[in-house]
C-alpha cells in the first residue's frame, strides 16, 4: 500500500497578519504555539496555534486545537475571551526550546 501524500497548507489572504505570539493585557504568561488555554463561556482546553488580524478592518481572533477528548477540533476565539493561559508548553517529545 502506498503512503497518503500530505496536502500542502494553503496560504493566508495577503490582508491578514499572523503572529505566532500573543501578549493578553493581566495575563501571566503568553500565548505562544502549543501552550494550553481556556476560554469564557467553556470548560474545554484548546492549544494555541496562532493569532491573526485582519488589516482591513482590524478584526481579530486566535486559533487553538482541542475540546472534549477525541473529538477535538481548530476552534477560533476572540483574544478579549481567554481566561486562563498554561504555564507549561506542550512540545513533542525530544524538542527543546529554540530547535
Amino acid at each position: 500500500m502506498t503512503k497518503r501524500r500530505q496536502a500542502e497548507p494553503l496560504p493566508f489572504p495577503d490582508d491578514w497578519i499572523v503572529s505566532e505570539k500573543l501578549e493578553i493585557e493581566g495575563k501571566r504568561y503568553a500565548l505562544v504555539p502549543g501552550r494550553r488555554f481556556k476560554v469564557k463561556g467553556s470548560n474545554k482546553e484548546y492549544a494555541f496555534k496562532h493569532h491573526v488580524r485582519r488589516a482591513n478592518d482590524g478584526e481579530e481572533w486566535i486559533t487553538g486545537w482541542g475540546g472534549r477528548w477525541k473529538y477535538e477540533q481548530w476552534r477560533s476565539f476572540h483574544p478579549s475571551r481567554v481566561k486562563w493561559i498554561a504555564q507549561k508548553v506542550d512540545r513533542p517529545k525530544g524538542a527543546r526550546e529554540g530547535e
